[in-house]
């Protein structure tokens, strides 16, 4: 655990022992089963965001996208939590499952956001055709012009996380207000680096997507209560 987590936790301020909703992606629930050797239903439920996520700027004014949006009659898919709100895995101080810990968890404070990369050709004029592509100066109408458009992952600030000590820097001798731009110092607080976020984003982005598409077969799968 990272000495920022471990002080929160000492305070009963983090993330793990607090009342919000341990939201999980399909395949995170998968590495948990086949980590612990257990049926999914033994450590995961699909209810309902509790009371606490409802009252968050990030679900009331949705300054970003979240994965609040996947929810459905208001339930999302999420880990199990103890009498006292705090997640099931949490014992001992600490997250007994850290290896494979569902993915939001590793990427809090941060979120991210798709930014589009625009291909070489996008100042070239969309109707312009190379007569010298083909023989005979035969026009192909099939062709493409342009090139597919990629997208980057840019990393942000999680709303909910913006007042995590990694964020703002209250337990440095000096603390700041690192609220709005992303620094390596965060990222290296974290102990990730800009590589291994964008990697973490880029396989959490298409774990959402999964789960928005198959979240419903998931759980007749897996016993849960609709």
């Amino acid at each position: 655990m990272l000495s920022h987590c471990a002080t929160c936790t000492a305070i009963e301020e983090d993330c793990c022992t607090s009342d919000y909703a341990k939201f999980i992606t399909l395949q995170d629930a998968e590495r948990i089963s086949t980590f612990l050797n257990q049926d999914i239903k033994e450590f995961a439920v699909f209810a309902l965001l509790s009371n606490l996520d409802k009252e968050t700027d990030l679900f009331i004014e949705k300054p970003h996208h979240y994965y609040y949006d996947f929810a459905q009659d208001g339930k999302i898919l999420q880990l199990k939590k103890n009498k006292d709100g705090s997640c099931v895995f949490f014992k001992s101080g600490k997250c007994s499952i850290h290896q494979v810990r569902p993915l939001t968890c590793r990427a809090y404070p941060f979120w991210y956001k798709k930014v589009e990369i625009k291909n070489e050709r996008e100042n070239k004029n969309k109707n312009e055709i190379n007569l010298n592509d083909k023989q005979d100066n035969q026009i192909d109408f099939n062709k493409k012009l342009d090139e597919p458009v990629n997208e980057k992952i840019e990393i942000t600030i999680d709303d909910n996380g913006r007042f995590c000590p990694i964020v703002i820097g209250s337990f440095e001798k000096d603390p700041v207000d690192r609220k709005t731009i992303v620094s390596k110092a965060m990222i290296h607080s974290a102990g990730e680096t800009e590589d291994s976020l964008q990697k973490l984003f880029l396989q959490l982005d298409k774990e959402l997507f999964e789960y928005k598409e198959k979240i419903k077969k998931f759980i007749e799968l897996n016993l849960f209560e609709k």
